[in-house]
């Protein structure tokens, strides 16, 4: 027989799991919808490259 720990532990972790990603995915769609992780990537370039004005960032 199996230690039924093992199987609550199992799948404690796969809920746990479930649950960081989704409360991750929310939180990244909030980001999109508010141009936050635009505005940082365009930040980071500028800091890298301060001469450059007319970029695209794909």
């Amino acid at each position: 027989m199996k230690n039924p720990y093992a199987v609550l532990l199992v799948a404690a972790f796969v809920v746990i799991f479930a649950i960081y990603s989704l409360v991750k995915r929310q939180k990244n769609m909030a980001a999109l919808q508010t141009g936050e992780d635009m505005e940082r990537l365009k930040e980071a370039i500028r800091k890298v490259l301060p001469g450059e004005s007319g970029y695209k960032v794909a």
